[in-house]
């Protein structure tokens, strides 16, 4: 995996310069209209790609600060109506903004698996004492992070089996008391790139870039048992509170 060096904006690929008209009378609006425009702005899903220093012991992201957070002093203060600053640990203060409701946690090939499990634990300790705000709703995996054998997987058990496997997603949901959804994600069909590679072609500046998919066939046979017995373990164990499972893949909305 290449090695990327954390920023305060994104290292996302810059796209070339286009030529569109711009629109210069947004100023002259009436207040109640742009402010509007700015909560709509602020309103928007992005794929939050955590990660963790477990040297500095701080969480921190590569991506960019919305711009609706650095566009004015108008638009910052309807953005922060939405945004605020989360993840912070007992050595950093929180640093990342973060929108709960909005926001996606995205859990790739870009991440060092340690990392990953590093941020479980963190959250399986601390999810008690989390105020609502800093709680993670939605959650997305990559393939490599469900597919069949992979040790790197939060869902994964080295010894399946229907008990250990509910015991797991007991210890997963613990983590994040306030999930709505598990996302998964399946990579493109006769794609022969390496995860990493899939990331970087469909990154854009909310960060890797998903859309609905039908492929919840494709999930089950190829994933773990976690997987597979995850339906059964909502139905059967927490038939009120659990997430919902949802499948996309990676693509531009139209």
């Amino acid at each position: 995996m290449a090695e990327r060096m954390p920023t305060s904006t994104a290292c996302v690929r810059a796209r070339p310069a286009t030529h569109e008209p711009k629109f210069t009378k947004f100023p002259e609006l009436p207040t109640e209209l742009r402010l509007k425009i700015w909560a709509y702005a602020s309103d928007v899903t992005r794929t939050l790609e955590l990660e963790y220093c477990m040297v500095d012991r701080k969480f921190f992201t590569f991506q960019h600060i919305p711009s609706v957070l650095h566009t004015n002093r108008e638009s910052r203060g309807v953005g922060l109506q939405h945004y605020h600053l989360s993840f912070g640990t007992d050595k950093c203060p929180p640093g990342t903004y973060f929108n709960p409701g909005k926001d996606i946690v995205y859990f790739g090939t870009r991440q060092y698996p340690d990392d990953i499990r590093f941020m479980m634990l963190y959250f399986f300790k601390t999810a008690a004492d989390l105020e609502p705000r800093d709680q993670i709703q939605h959650i997305t995996m990559a393939e490599d992070m469900w597919k069949v054998n992979n040790g790197h997987s939060p869902l994964y058990h080295p010894f399946p089996g229907v008990l250990r496997t509910w015991r797991l997603f007991g210890t997963f949901l613990t983590a994040f008391p306030h999930l709505k959804r598990l996302i998964f994600v399946g990579s493109p069909d006769g794609n022969v790139r390496s995860g990493e590679q899939v990331e970087d072609a469909w990154e854009d500046y909310n960060g890797v870039s998903l859309i609905p998919s039908d492929d919840e066939e494709k999930v089950m046979k190829n994933s773990n048992l976690c997987v597979l017995v995850y339906p059964h373990f909502v139905k059967d164990i927490l038939p009120k509170t659990y997430p919902k499972l949802v499948f996309m893949k990676y693509g531009f909305a139209d």
